[in-house]
């Protein structure tokens, strides 16, 4: 029987903090078909939004190469309350916008761990695109200074959620080799979950292998699930279903399709369980 870890937190219906190519709006289409299991390993976790959201497995692993990220996870999870004291400072200004994004990543940025959290937690909030350099998010129809009031609110269930999840910093094919390699032909007790980047982008100024990462996937003897806007060719003959997304950072541009492949049947699928509700914050 699938347990789970000390302490569980409830499954909640919200993401931790806006995100470029987040997953805060697919995480349900993500949790419906999650597999029973023992680990769960977010390979490109982001905002976190997919371990924040589900019921808590005996294991798991965040993991991403960005390492402000990673830095805010840690940071929250060691001194929680001093973060949320450095937010309670920060209100939902346009001026603290540009100064924290001009800021960011030189040497006038401060090296506090803390108001490195603290800025990184607005920045996400008050940018355009969720990202440092989109542009300051005000509009006449929709509260952006509510949503980040609302945010800072959940930290508490944030350093909480993420108490017992183990963070790295690997490039996703060492991730696979250090918890995937053991893993049995058949073996339930591992889920990976894969959310990589557009074809033929870079990841943080480095090109990203895609053959590289297909093969790595494919040889997996652990569950995967895997989310991607162009289906590989490598991929096809691995069950899927397909979902409608739109775009929000540009308006001009189309609705597409996402596709979640996974290497394990209807069977399976769905076995783990998650909330039900749909997402009832806008951001993702």
């Amino acid at each position: 029987m699938i347990g789970v870890a000390d302490e569980p937190c409830e499954a909640t219906t919200y993401s931790t903090f806006p995100y470029p190519g987040g997953k805060g709006r697919k995480v349900q289409a993500i949790l419906d078909v999650l597999p029973a299991h023992q680990t769960f390993i977010d390979a490109f976790g982001g905002s976190g939004s997919v371990i924040y959201r589900k019921e808590p497995s005996p294991t798991e692993i965040y993991n991403d190469r960005n390492t402000r990220l990673t830095a805010f996870f840690q940071t929250i999870g060691k001194e929680y309350e001093a973060v949320a004291k450095e937010l309670a400072g920060i209100p939902y200004s346009r001026a603290l916008y540009a100064q924290f994004a001009d800021e960011y990543g030189t040497n006038r940025e401060p090296t506090n761990p803390v108001i490195r959290a603290a800025r990184e937690f607005f920045l996400r909030f008050a940018s355009v695109d969720s990202g440092i350099e989109g542009g300051f998010k005000a509009s006449a129809t929709r509260n952006a200074a509510q949503s980040y009031s609302n945010g800072i609110r959940r930290l508490s269930d944030i350093q909480r959620r993420f108490s017992h999840v183990v963070i790295e910093e690997k490039d996703v094919l060492s991730l696979i080799d250090d918890y995937g390699e053991t893993a049995r032909d058949g073996d339930p007790e591992r889920c990976f979950f894969f959310d990589p980047p557009y074809r033929g982008k870079d990841v943080y100024g480095v090109p990203f292998e895609w053959k590289s990462f297909i093969d790595a996937v494919r040889d997996l003897e652990s569950y995967w699930i895997l989310t991607c806007e162009t289906l590989p060719s490598e991929l096809e003959e691995y069950p899927r279903s397909e979902r409608a997304i739109q775009r929000r950072v540009h308006t001009d541009s189309a609705d597409r399709v996402e596709y979640i492949i996974r290497n394990f049947g209807d069977d399976v699928a769905g076995t783990f369980g998650g909330p039900n509700a749909s997402l009832s914050d806008g951001f993702g």
